[in-house]
C-alpha cells in the first residue's frame, strides 16, 4: 500500500503526497478538490465518488463539528481549501465567518472585516439557499487580495468566477488612457461570473480597493454546480437585475446636477460601507478623486471644487483615500433637495 500511495502522490501534482495518504487511508473525509484528483488518477468513476463524498459530508455536517483542520497554502497567496459542512438547519442561514471554515481556513474568521456575522442583503450569497451557499463555496478555495491586486483584468479569459467574503473591490473599464468606475462590491456579491458563462474576455477589471478575501470557483466547476442548483440560477437573474437596475439609475443619475450626484454617491458609499468613528462615518475603501470623479460623470477639477464646497458646509473631512462625514442627515438633505 505505501508504494501504492508513493505512486499516486508522483502522478497527483495539484496536491502534496502527505494529502494523497490521507485521501487514500481514509483517516477522515477529504476535501472534494484532493479526492477528485486523486479518483481521476486512479481512473476511478467521478460522479460515483461524487455521490459517495456528498453523503459523508452530509452525515459529517449532522453530527457535532469537529475542529477544522489546517489546510496546506499554495505557493501564491497562500490559499487553502476544505469542505467543511456547516451544521445546523436550512432555516437559519450562515454567516461569512462560517464561508471562510466552509472554504477552509477558520484562522482568517477572526480577521475578517466587518460584519461577518450574517450575509449581506441583495447579494448573490443572500439569494441562495444555505446548503446551495455551502456547497458552492465548498468546491472552492479562499483567496486573498492585496490593495491594488486584481481578481480579474479586463480582456483577459479567465478560468475562475469570485465569491467575496470580505472587502471591497473596485469594477472599472479603460480605454484611451481613461478609466471608468462601473461598481463596487463587497462581501456576499458574485464577480467575473458573466466571462465564464459566455466565454468571451472579461468586460472589465475587478480590483481589491482594500484587503480582500474571495472564494475562487473554477469555471466548470460553477457551470456544473448551476446546471445542478435551481435556486443559484435564480439567484444569478436577481444579481443580473440588480446590475440593470442599478446601470438604469446611473444613467437617470447623469441629467442631475454634478452637486447633487457627488452627494447621493457619498451617502450611498457611506450607507453600504461607512464604519462610525469619531470624527462621523468614515468612508475609507480606497477610492481616489479620479474614481469618484468616473463614478459622477464629472471631471477631477469640477468633483475637487464639490468636494471643497461640502467640506466648507461642513459636511465632509478628506483625507487621502479617505472620506469622513459628518452629517449624513444634511449631505442626504442636500441631495434631495438638489433633486427637486
Amino acid at each position: 500500500m505505501a508504494r501504492q500511495i508513493r505512486e499516486a502522490g508522483m502522478d497527483v501534482r495539484d496536491i502534496s503526497h502527505d494529502t494523497v495518504h490521507r485521501v487514500l487511508r481514509c483517516l477522515k473525509v477529504p476535501t472534494w478538490p484532493s479526492l477528485e484528483a486523486v479518483v481521476t488518477v486512479l481512473a476511478g468513476d467521478l460522479d460515483e465518488y461524487r455521490q459517495l463524498w456528498i453523503e459523508c459530508r452530509t452525515e459529517e455536517g449532522n453530527a457535532e463539528p469537529a475542529a477544522l483542520p489546517r489546510a496546506r497554502p499554495t505557493r501564491r497567496r497562500k490559499a487553502t481549501s476544505s469542505n467543511q459542512v456547516l451544521p445546523g438547519s436550512e432555516a437559519v442561514p450562515a454567516g461569512l465567518g462560517h464561508l471562510a471554515e466552509v472554504a477552509g481556513d477558520a484562522n482568517m474568521v477572526p480577521r475578517l472585516s466587518g460584519d461577518v456575522s450574517r450575509i449581506p442583503p441583495e447579494t448573490f450569497a443572500d439569494d441562495l439557499k444555505p446548503s446551495d451557499l455551502t456547497r458552492l463555496v465548498s468546491i472552492g478555495t479562499l483567496r486573498r487580495y492585496r490593495p491594488g491586486e486584481n481578481l480579474h483584468r479586463q480582456g483577459s479569459h479567465d478560468t475562475h468566477v469570485h465569491l467575496l467574503v470580505s472587502g471591497v473591490v473596485a469594477v472599472r473599464t479603460g480605454g484611451g488612457g481613461e478609466t471608468r468606475l462601473l461598481a463596487l462590491y463587497s462581501a456576499g456579491d458574485l464577480v467575473g461570473d458573466s466571462a465564464i458563462l459566455d466565454g468571451r474576455p472579461q468586460a472589465a477589471t475587478v480590483t481589491a480597493l482594500v484587503y480582500c478575501t474571495a472564494v475562487a470557483v473554477p469555471g466548470e466547476r460553477f457551470r456544473r454546480y448551476l446546471s445542478s442548483t435551481p435556486s443559484a440560477v435564480m439567484a444569478l437573474l436577481s444579481v443580473t437585475g440588480r446590475r440593470l437596475r442599478r446601470s438604469h439609475e446611473q444613467q437617470l443619475l447623469a441629467m442631475l446636477p454634478s452637486m447633487q450626484r457627488l452627494a447621493l454617491f457619498l451617502v450611498d458609499l457611506a450607507q453600504r460601507f461607512g464604519r462610525l468613528t469619531e470624527h462621523g462615518i468614515a468612508i475609507d475603501v480606497g477610492l481616489s478623486q479620479n474614481d469618484l470623479a468616473s463614478a459622477i460623470g464629472a471631471s477631477p477639477g469640477t468633483t475637487g471644487r464639490i468636494l471643497r464646497e461640502l467640506h466648507e458646509r461642513g459636511l465632509i473631512v478628506t483625507r487621502y483615500r479617505t472620506i469622513f462625514v459628518e452629517d449624513i442627515s444634511c449631505l442626504q438633505a442636500l441631495a434631495d433637495m438638489q433633486a427637486l
